[in-house]
């Protein structure tokens, strides 16, 4: 489908969704008002049968009205439910066509929480915070989704994991419906204010319930009381309900702390774990067709040998326990139902028998719906973005060859130029010169995040690309700092280190540096830029440098296989600067410096 046709497609469910959210929000007011009515009928209704002395019939109608009632909240929860997903639902296709638009400022999630100044190049390429390539591709809805994508875009993978994940995402991307509903049912429970990231739930190491005496007592001594209670109606002694009361509430002192520490360190875990119940259960119901969905699938399936025993289920169990542990909070629920029944020692027993049985399980089932979570969000660039393609990845080291490349997060698309470039060695140092304003610093952000993008198994903003797996590292944006006494050029050096230090270690780095050495005098740049080349072919690994020192592009007379010249020119006309954003080859042959100064005052001329 074309942008047009895409646009389309999202209008009409937007208008499909719309109409199932009125739907359902009529049946929740006719729901609220049933209720009312049904309420305030029963209660008439057992107020004149016991002025009637209708014992019987009064008990009768108060079963019913009780059940009716029972079944029409869970029944308006249903709804609820319904229509909230359905509101859900709508919202997404709105969010698809304000990514289409570049409109993505308002999404919550940015991944600000994953900006980190000493990574190798997320910081510089925008991968995190607002306006980022995360924020405008994410569809991640659980905080452990976005965790793994924010993974995926952090550290390149190796051939054969972006292959299972590009095969993947082609599934994904071809299935719109399954990638809505599960973004939908994990938004339907997120508050990302508040939400935590689901780790491990099984913190205690000591089992609770180790000693058969105290299951025995769990069960014995809430009977017990229930027996000593209704003897008080036959002239029994209330002394021993209120032994076996005390006796409860001793025991539960004794494991009071342990208790309340597996529910603080759980119950943070509840929001995320009851979104995964919903999001193991359509994954589970899901039939995939590439492997690496199947083998995600069937990490939630495996060892489980009935429906009964699947991820979804037991993963329900775990938050219901959790859930009712939660229950303690409440000081009436403690006092007249906790001591009486035990009640929170028959939660833990269930829980440490989930931890026994499924401790080893659940962070695989965890990582497996996370892991798709996060491919939902290239599998959604991939059905809408009609000018991203697959990368071929190849084992060719320091091999970059791309057709039509564009930055992807250059809006509206009019104003996107796409480049073709070439890089087909070791060794090799793309050296960039050009005017002020005319397209370096965007050229090489444009080839470091579709680098990022493949090496992640995503689409890239290109016609045709191929590309080696790239550890990536970028110095861009190095400024200064007053806390640190740092200045700019000092911050710079030490980024630099950093580059050093990880070609040291043998990897195969691809880097990016932008007005190399542009905190010192000219003379000294120039012997700084010109050594650091040399030292980083000497180890092998090549990169693009964007610089104003034309000197450096001279290198080419003395080293011609190892610098290559490219430039961004501008053109005046009508004393009017004019860029086409186009590289070519070749040292730089225009400069505008001196007409950007004349416009702001500066009266060049008469010097």
């Amino acid at each position: 489908m074309n942008r047009t046709e895409i646009i389309l497609f999202f209008q009409k469910r937007i208008q499909e969704f719309k109409a199932q959210e009125i739907h359902f929000r009529k049946l929740d007011q006719r729901l609220s008002f049933f209720r009312i009515t049904w309420f305030v009928l029963i209660l008439i209704g057992v107020v004149i049968l016991a002025n009637n002395r209708a014992f019987y019939e009064m008990a009768g109608l108060g079963v019913l009205g009780l059940s009716v009632f029972v079944f029409s909240i869970k029944h308006h929860q249903t709804i609820k439910f319904k229509f909230r997903q359905f509101q859900i639902l709508r919202q997404i296709n709105e969010q698809e066509i304000k990514r289409l638009e570049g409109d993505f400022s308002t999404f919550q999630s940015d991944g600000s929480i994953f900006i980190n100044a000493e990574h190798p190049y997320t910081s510089d390429l925008d991968i995190f915070g607002k306006n980022s390539l995360f924020q405008w591709l994410c569809r991640s809805s659980t905080i452990s989704g976005q965790e793994k994508l924010a993974e995926f875009l952090k550290q390149p993978a190796s051939k054969i994991t972006i292959l299972l994940r590009q095969e993947a995402v082609i599934e994904l991307a071809q299935n719109t419906d399954f990638r809505h509903q599960f973004e939908a049912y994990g938004k339907h429970f997120q508050n990302l204010e508040k939400v935590q990231k689901y780790t491990n739930p099984f913190i205690s190491k000591d089992l609770t319930f180790k000693d058969i005496k105290l299951i025995i007592l769990s069960f014995l001594l809430p009977i017990s009381l229930v027996l000593s209670l209704i003897g008080l109606f036959f002239g029994f002694s209330i002394i021993i309900p209120v032994v076996v009361f005390i006796i409860n509430s001793m025991i539960l002192g004794k494991y009071f702390q342990k208790i309340t520490d597996i529910t603080q360190k759980t119950i943070r875990y509840l929001t995320e774990i009851q979104a995964f119940v919903f999001l193991a259960e359509i994954v589970e119901k899901t039939d995939f067709k590439s492997s690496h969905l199947i083998q995600l699938r069937k990490s939630l399936l495996e060892e489980n040998t009935s429906k009964r025993n699947c991820a979804s289920l037991v993963i329900k169990e775990l938050y219901r326990t959790i859930e009712n542990l939660s229950f303690r909070e409440n000081p009436y629920f403690y006092l007249f139902f906790n001591i009486p029944f035990l009640w929170e020692l028959h939660q833990i027993r269930r829980f440490e028998q989930l931890k026994v049985k499924y401790e080893d399980q659940f962070p695989k089932w965890f990582e497996a719906i996370a892991e798709i979570d996060a491919l939902n969000s290239f599998g959604g660039i991939a059905f809408a973005q009609e000018e991203f393609h697959f990368p071929e990845i190849t084992e060719i080291p320091y091999y970059f060859e791309a057709k039509n490349l564009a930055h992807p997060l250059i809006f509206p698309l009019k104003q996107r130029v796409a480049n073709d470039f070439k890089m087909t060695h070791k060794r090799v140092c793309n050296l960039i010169t050009g005017s002020n304003m005319s397209g370096k610093s965007t050229f090489l952000r444009t080839v470091g995040l579709n680098m990022v993008l493949a090496s992640a198994g995503a689409p890239v903003c290109a016609d045709k690309l191929q590309v080696t797996p790239f550890q990536l590292f970028t110095s861009m944006r190095t400024q200064d700092s007053l806390s640190e006494s740092t200045s700019s050029f000092y911050a710079e050096l030490k980024r630099i280190r950093q580059l050093l230090e990880l070609v040291e270690s043998g990897e195969i780095v691809c880097y990016f540096l932008d007005e190399i050495l542009k905190g010192t005098n000219s003379d000294d740049r120039h012997r700084g830029a010109k050594a650091l080349i040399k030292q980083l072919q000497n180890h092998g690994v090549s990169g693009f440098i964007s610089t104003h020192d034309l000197q450096l592009g001279k290198q080419t007379n003395s080293m011609p296989h190892m610098v290559r010249n490219f430039s961004f020119n501008s053109q005046i006309n009508a004393e009017e600067l004019q860029f086409d954003y186009k590289i070519s080859e070749g040292i730089c042959r225009s400069f505008n410096a001196s007409i950007l100064m004349q416009k702001i005052g500066i009266e060049i001329d008469n010097l």
